[in-house]
C-alpha cells in the first residue's frame, strides 16, 4: 500500500489535473413562506407547486441528491379518508416518498403538523437544463374534504460527481 501526499489539486483541464469522484459539483437552494392552500374533494391526490429550481448540470453522467422541508399551517378541513405530504418533481416524473404519509382516519392530525423533510437521489434526466419541484399535495378517498395549508418550505439540490 501506498500514500500518496499532494500540496494542490487543480482542476482538470484538457489532458491534465486530477478527477475526484463523489464530490459535490453544483448545490442550488431556494426557500419560501408563502401559505398555499391544496384541497381534495375528489379522489386521489391534487397538487400544487411550492418551490421550483430551474437546472443545469454539470454531466448527464453525475446524481442528483434532492432534499426538500416543508412546513404546515392547522389544516382547515379534515378527511377521515385523507391524507397529505410532499414529493419532487424532476423533469416532469413525480418523485415520491410513502404513499399516504399523514393518513388518519380517526382524525387526529395534529393542530399544526410537524415539518416534513425527504430526501431522493436521482439520475441527471436527459436534456440541458430542466426544473426540479417540491410539490405539496392533499389526498383524498372522496368522504370529505381535505384541505392542507403548506407553510414555509425549502428546496436544495446537490449534483455529485461520479
Amino acid at each position: 500500500m501506498s500514500t500518496l501526499y499532494v500540496d494542490t489539486i487543480n482542476e482538470k483541464t484538457s489532458g491534465n489535473g486530477v478527477q475526484i469522484p463523489g464530490h459535490v459539483v453544483q448545490v442550488q437552494n431556494v426557500e419560501g413562506n408563502t401559505q398555499t392552500s391544496v384541497s381534495a374533494s375528489g379522489t386521489g391526490r391534487v397538487y400544487a407547486d411550492l418551490l421550483t429550481i430551474s437546472y443545469t448540470p454539470t454531466s448527464s453522467s453525475n446524481k442528483i441528491v434532492l432534499l426538500g422541508t416543508c412546513g404546515f399551517g392547522s389544516n382547515t378541513s379534515e378527511s377521515a379518508a385523507g391524507a397529505f405530504g410532499v414529493i419532487f418533481e424532476v423533469n416532469g416524473t413525480n418523485h415520491g416518498f410513502g404513499n399516504y404519509p399523514w393518513y388518519d382516519s380517526a382524525l387526529v392530525y395534529p393542530l399544526y403538523p410537524p415539518d416534513t423533510t425527504i430526501s431522493k437521489t436521482v439520475a441527471v434526466p436527459t436534456g440541458s437544463t430542466f426544473d426540479i419541484k417540491l410539490k405539496g399535495y392533499s389526498y383524498n378517498e372522496s368522504i370529505g374534504t381535505m384541505t392542507v395549508r403548506f407553510y414555509e418550505y425549502s428546496l436544495t439540490v446537490m449534483e455529485i460527481a461520479q
